[in-house]
Parts: structure tokens; sequence; C-alpha cells
């Protein structure tokens, strides 16, 4: 096999030996053990963010060139005009300074898929997303909560609500793992909506 298919077989077995680790910070992967250049991943928002709950998808693609070039990479919970980051665009393009698509630290062979995830998590579905856009990192705790609000009904309405009813092409095989999740914290969510209902509803909110 090729060297780019031992460095993701190694790759891919580094994150199940660390299984565990990012199940618990709510990563999933899957790949097609036909064809391992693609492999999908489902974050779920980790709590005390506004990306809470929802499920975001990702579709990373590797070439011959890996691990010398980072994979690119796509994002899936977008209809094509919601922006839920910065960093996220509607088209599904991926900001990140790992997949040389963004300022920052770049790609070296020394870094692996299971770094851009936790970069990903970390640094993008963070607490305070508006911070990622250039020249708004030190905004007003008002102007980042109004996008924080927005980003909340957003992940409610769509991330979670929409992309239950209907998972993503090619990412079916997450929909056990985000059914059960939704299941078993069915009265946070319930929690969640009941306190946006009376703090927010029937207000405008422009960000």
């Amino acid at each position: 096999i090729s060297r780019a298919q031992r460095r993701i077989t190694k790759d891919i077995k580094d994150i199940y030996e660390n299984s565990k680790k990012l199940s618990d910070s709510n990563i999933h992967i899957w790949f097609n053990e036909e064809n391992i250049f693609t492999i999908y991943i489902l974050m779920i928002g980790t709590d005390d963010t506004p990306y809470e709950g929802g499920f975001y998808f990702f579709k990373f693609i590797f070439t011959n060139d890996y691990p010398i070039k980072p994979p690119s990479a796509k994002f899936y919970s977008t209809d094509g005009h919601i922006r839920f980051n910065p960093n996220l665009y509607a088209c599904g393009k991926v900001c990140l300074s790992l997949l040389g698509t963004w300022s920052g630290p770049q790609w070296t062979p020394a870094n692996s898929l299971t770094s851009i995830l936790v970069s990903l998590q970390a640094m993008v579905l963070n607490k305070d997303p508006l911070e990622n856009e250039p020249g708004y990192d030190s905004s007003p705790k008002d102007v980042i909560e109004k996008y924080n609000a927005i980003i909340r009904h957003e992940n409610l309405r769509y991330a979670v609500n929409k992309l239950l009813d209907k998972v993503p092409c090619e990412f079916e095989n997450f929909y056990n793992i985000m059914e059960n999740y939704f299941i078993e914290n069915f009265i946070k969510y319930k929690n969640t909506v009941t306190e946006l209902c009376i703090n927010e509803d029937n207000k405008t909110i422009v960000s």
C-alpha cells in the first residue's frame, strides 16, 4: 500500500485507540474500508456553547500527498444559507489553519486527523464563535451574545430538528448515534427550549 494509505491507517488506528476520549467529547468517525481516503465525522455540540446538542457533519478527503499535505474538508450541516460560524461557510467550506484555509498554525506531517478534529471542536465549535472573525475578537459582550442567540436558534431549528428528520446523504451511518443521544438528552433539550421561549420568544435579534 502507498505511504498515504499507511499513514491514514495509522491515523484511524490512533483514533480507535483513543475512541473513548473522542466519544466522551462527542466526536464520532466512520469510514469505508474499501476507500479509506474518505472519512466521515459527526461532532455533537458540547455543553455551554451555542452548538450544544447540535449534529455537525464533516467529510474529509485525503490524497496520495498525505501527510505532506492535509486533507480537504467539507461541512454538511447547512442548507446552503445558514452560516454557523465564521470558519464554516454556508457553501460547506471549512476554514481551519491546519487545513491551509485559514491563518494561524499551518499543517505539518506531525499533525493527524485527530489534531484536526480536536482543533475543529476547540477552536471552531466553541463558546464565543464570533471572536473567530478578524476584527471581532474583542467585541462587546452584547454583540457576541446577539450572535450566539442566532446560532442557538439555528442550532435547535436546523442542526437538531431538521437533521434528525433527514440526515445528509452519506452520513446515514450516524443516525443511531444521533437518535440515541437525542433520547438520552431529551429532558435537557426540552428545558433549553422552554427557557428560550420564556426569554427570547417574539424577540427580533440582528447580528
